[in-house]
């Protein structure tokens, strides 16, 4: 990818602003402050992690930029997608300014990244963010102080109460409009280790020089004019090559710049070394990434260059290892450390800390004999509550439709003459429509809302805390618990985000995993179907058995699949009350992908439905499969038109369901224990056409064959047992 394409398409010329920190230290809550909902999302190709970019505007001056949400990452050493994410934006979005926010209540473990990003050479500013809980907790800390030993701009904020949040927006303006500028170098390494960084810095820059000149003579040798072999005003097909003609050729390809000729950023692996190389960053920092062993800056050097450096690479690190008897990355790494531990002790002043009553809450909710008890009763709690709220909208959906909206609306309909067009339009837009909106929407909302909540009070990560113990018992940790939770969402994403583990193991284990985690889609058929017309009694075991499922085949993957199992920290953010409109963000943002993929194919489905029992095709459709259907399953023949559909949506299968039995009531058609066997099928069996176009990608054939027909194995056999047991007991 060349560097001056951009992954997110800016419609206007602005400056661009880089939001960079750890993670759980404010980031998405200061960029939905500044953006709002206008938001555009992209990834670099390769890459799955997301990127989301906004337009804001500073309040005094009346002018905008363009602010760039990076994952959160702890350092710049690309050992994850992340923090390959995050060098490709540095390098692809040229970007005016860093915005580098650190959490002030752990200002130690956060300079590191810091220092790191001052490396770059790029004009940065210090968002010196929860000041508000510093000193709700009697910390002192002096960003003047900080200022002062990082030459670099400090504002103290808080993204949540949004303290100080338009002088951080002043401040970024003058940076991108004034063009005040930080220096380019605020970080220096030990006498042995800067003598190292120079070396190569050095021998780099020659490096790339007699590469670039070697290309230049190779391509003004090329386009030389010969005649009969030797130079003249003949080539060899007796053609003219001195003139307008040949000169023009050569004077454009002359003239082309370098930037157009080579495309930046692009691994070697994809492109010749053939073409002039332009330094993408600083050569000092190309120097410290390459000496800290960076696979990603590697990979976009020319591969003469490289090979050219690793003599003075390696003469470097047996160097720095004979004289502090550590790896010159460690070093790299330690000398960083110690730097930020001097700056925060310098900053921060020490005394007795407050104990602030979130923190005392927070003990209860982490202390495992208090802290699991609570989290069960919470996610019963959860589970009712969405229930509840999602039965009682649907109910009232439901009346308000029936009484109001279709009346009026099949009167219309049966005014047209042509009886198909009758068919289809009362099938799609009274009964499709009437099962989105009385199935879906309700519970979809719902469950939307509660996980927005979740997430931003911080419960989520403590539920993920105490299920860390059950996962490693899979060979899985903290950081596969991100996607999984991801999963109860959709699948999709949950999938991509996998890229994030560094073992391939935990990739497939993780994986095959989430296509068992009920996602929204199902969720709602869980909820709106089963608990809805068969009752509490058969949910609760439905999710049971579900827990058991995941449970054993995590165990089985874990005992049967090769590789290692690589360990892994996973940081707790602090709780905290939630934000109106970020709730309402994430939901939304969450909920119209039901809205633009779901009900069309709902209403699509419907009227296919309709066209064949109103014009009797169904039945010869279904009665092939009946042996099946019927007899290992013990559902109604005509539900495997239902199943089928539900390869494209899981929800549209309950919301087909409720429109084929529109003439009569899903009750009187299907039993209680029919309800959970169709479920439990939803629930297990090949997950939708997004999420299979999502797998081929990211895993060979055989293994997403093997993935897809375990699920529907797996599907079958929960099926037919239950009908089985069901039938004997």
């Amino acid at each position: 990818m060349a560097c001056h394409e951009e992954v997110l398409e800016k419609e206007k010329d602005l400056p661009t602003v880089v939001l960079i920190s750890n993670p759980n230290v404010g980031k998405s809550t200061l960029f939905n402050r500044y953006t709002g909902l206008k938001v555009m999302t992209g990834n670099y190709p390769g890459l799955t992690t997301t990127l989301s970019m906004g337009e804001v505007e500073v309040k005094k001056t009346k002018r905008s930029y363009y602010l760039l949400d990076i994952p959160g990452i702890y350092s710049l050493n690309t050992y994850g997608e992340d923090e390959k994410v995050a060098l490709r934006a540095f390098i692809h979005e040229k970007p005016d300014l860093i915005v580098n926010l650190v959490d002030a209540r752990n200002l130690e473990r956060n300079l590191f990244l810091t220092f790191q990003l001052l490396d770059l050479g790029i004009p940065m500013i210090i968002a010196l963010n929860q000041i508000d809980i510093v000193k709700a907790q009697g910390m002192t800390l002096d960003p003047s102080k900080l200022e002062e030993l990082l030459n670099v701009p400090v504002v103290p904020i808080s993204a949540f109460t949004g303290e100080n949040l338009d002088e951080l927006n002043e401040k970024i303006d003058e940076f991108v409009y004034v063009g005040k500028q930080s220096i380019e170098r605020s970080v220096s390494y030990s006498v042995e280790m800067e003598v190292s960084i120079e070396d190569l810095e050095k021998n780099l820059i020659d490096e790339v020089d007699k590469f670039n000149a070697t290309i230049d003579q190779t391509e003004e040798a090329r386009h030389q004019p010969f005649r009969n072999g030797r130079r003249g005003k003949r080539g060899k097909r007796g053609k003219p090559e001195t003139g307008e003609d040949s000169r023009g050729r050569f004077e454009r390809r002359k003239k082309r710049p370098r930037r157009a000729r080579r495309e930046r950023g692009r691994p070697r692996s994809e492109e010749p070394d053939n073409t002039p190389f332009d330094f993408f960053l600083p050569p000092r920092t190309i120097a410290i990434r390459l000496l800290y062993g960076d696979e990603e800056i590697n990979n976009l050097l020319p591969r003469q260059v490289t090979t050219n450096l690793e003599p003075v690479i390696e003469r470097n690190n047996r160097k720095i290892e004979e004289y502090y008897h550590l790896p010159l990355r460690m070093r790299l790494s330690n000398e960083l450390y110690s730097l930020s531990s001097k700056i925060s002790e310098s900053v921060v002043e020490k005394h007795e800390k407050k104990v602030l009553l979130r923190e005392k809450i927070d003990t209860v909710f982490v202390y495992p004999l208090t802290g699991i008890p609570i989290l069960l009763l919470s996610l019963f709690g959860i589970m009712f509550a969405i229930f509840s709220i999602g039965d009682f909208l649907a109910t009232n959906f439901a009346l308000f439709w029936e009484t109001t909206v279709s009346p009026p609306l099949q009167d219309t309909i049966n005014l047209i003459p042509n009886s198909l067009a009758r068919v289809i339009l009362i099938w799609s837009l009274d009964y499709g429509l009437e099962a989105s909106i009385e199935i879906g929407v309700p519970y979809v909302i719902v469950f939307y809302v509660v996980l927005a909540l979740l997430e931003d009070t911080g419960i989520l990560a403590r539920m993920a805390y105490h299920s860390d113990v059950i996962l490693k018992k899979m060979g899985l940790h903290g950081q596969s618990l991100i996607p999984m939770i991801v999963g109860f969402g959709c699948s999709v994403p949950a999938i991509l985000g996998t890229r994030s583990l560094k073992s391939r193991k935990q990739r497939l284990t993780t994986s095959t995993l989430i296509l068992l985690i009920p996602c929204g889609a199902r969720i709602a058929v869980i909820l709106g179907g089963l608990a809805h017309y068969a009752g509490y009694k058969y949910t609760l075991l439905l999710y049971g058995i579900n827990l058991l499922v995941i449970f054993g085949v995590g165990i089985f993957l874990a005992k049967t699949l090769p590789g290692k199992d690589i360990p892994f920290i996973y940081e707790i953010p602090m709780l905290a009350r939630p934000k109106a409109n970020t709730v309402i963000w994430k939901t939304w943002f969450r909920f119209k992908e039901f809205l633009y993929q779901a009900i069309p194919i709902i209403i699509i489905g419907s009227a296919l439905l309709g066209v064949l029992i109103e014009f009797d095709i169904l039945d010869k459709l279904v009665d092939p499969l009946a042996f099946f259907t019927e007899g290992v399953l013990g559902l109604p023949r005509v539900v495997i038109i239902v199943l089928l559909f539900g390869f494209l949506r899981k929800e549209a299968t309950l919301a087909m369901l409720v429109a084929l039995f529109a003439e009569s009531t899903p009750t009187q058609t299907m039993t209680p224990e029919q309800w959970f066997v169709f479920t439990i099928v939803v629930l297990f069996y090949v997950p939708c056409l997004a999420t299979l176009s999502v797998m081929a990608k990211e895993f060979s054939k055989k293994e997403t064959t093997l993935m897809v027909v375990g699920t529907l194995g797996l599907a079958i056999f929960a099926g037919a047992l239950a009908n089985f047991l069901f039938t004997v007991f």
